[in-house]
């Protein structure tokens, strides 16, 4: 094998090389916003040097290799190996490091016991259906769920049939709704629902499904449980402007079907958010009353005058 065969094969590996690393330099292009500038460059470098090669490679064909040939040759070759080495080796950091990234930002944002949602993630759904729903001059239905009896459960079986019920509680929930809407996990035994530009029969009409889904029974270890539901139902722009306001109507809505026997939702309007306030104004009066003793015990005794 003659010097000027080595040489071109020793080029052509390295150029190669060279070619192979443009690909993971245009992904990583992709993933780094920060430094996709200097990424850039780099691989407008790489592009310059595959020319160079290919140029290289070309004069050797056309000319008698030396021995200075191949040493060159021989860098050449290392030069392309160490090139998609470092931009593969970049690739698969930035690619562990995005993982890493978006698996805590999943965490951050959703509950850990159900997977859905959590509280935060929660608003910033709101937010956004809230932001399309002025462009597009559409309604927002935010739904607040409480599982009634669920502390019973949970007291008289063990947290780890309630965890499993709520574990199981999701995935029924996910039937009754759009693709487009959002279940979130809002509290221990609360969930919320934000639906997009939906009118009030349709919501009402998730409403019932999701009641309806509940009342079929969930078998945990052998065990058949049976819970039923309250919903409380606040709408944009008519019971608020702001994911706040719309929850806190949401879940004054919620406690009202709670008291009201026979409901298994209510829509909220002004009254109930007057009950709500004298209710607010009469537990903070009964605590400061019982803060500074002025109380006063009445009591009727009673006497049974056949033992007496």
């Amino acid at each position: 094998m003659t010097i000027k065969l080595v040489t071109i094969i020793f080029v052509s590996i390295g150029t190669i090389c060279i070619s192979i690393a443009i690909l993971p330099t245009r992904q990583i292009c992709g993933l780094e916003r920060k430094h996709r500038f200097a990424w850039r460059c780099l691989g407008a470098l790489i592009l310059l040097f595959l020319l160079g090669y290919l140029y290289y490679g070309g004069q050797l064909l056309i000319r008698p290799a030396r021995i200075h040939d191949l040493m060159i040759s021989i860098i050449m070759m290392a030069g392309g190996f160490f090139v998609i080495l470092v931009a593969r080796l970049s690739l698969q950091t930035l690619e562990g490091i995005k993982k890493i990234a978006d698996r805590e930002r999943h965490r951050a944002l959703h509950d850990e016991l159900t997977e859905l949602p959590n509280r935060t993630l929660l608003y910033e759904r709101i937010e956004q259906a809230i932001l399309e729903a002025q462009r597009d001059e559409t309604t927002i239905a935010i739904m607040l769920m409480d599982l009634n009896r669920f502390k019973e459960i949970n007291d008289t079986l063990g947290h780890f049939y309630g965890d499993y019920l709520l574990q199981m509680i999701a995935p029924r929930m996910w039937e009754c709704i759009r693709q487009a809407d959002t279940i979130a996990r809002f509290g221990g035994d609360e969930f919320a629902v934000v639906l997009p530009g939906v009118e009030l029969e349709q919501v009402i009409n998730i409403a019932e499904k999701i009641t309806r889904a509940m009342e079929e029974p969930f078998h945990i270890e052998g065990n058949s449980l049976s819970i039923d539901v309250s919903i409380g139902i606040a709408l944009y722009p008519r019971h608020g402007t702001d994911s706040d306001t719309l929850l806190q109507h949401a879940d004054i809505a919620l406690y009202a079907a709670k008291k009201t026997s026979g409901a298994f939702y209510s829509i909220y309007n002004a009254e109930l958010d007057d009950h709500s306030m004298k209710r607010l104004m009469f537990t903070v009066e009964l605590r400061e009353a019982l803060k500074k003793e002025q109380l006063v015990l009445h009591y009727q005794p009673k006497y049974s005058l056949v033992s007496r």
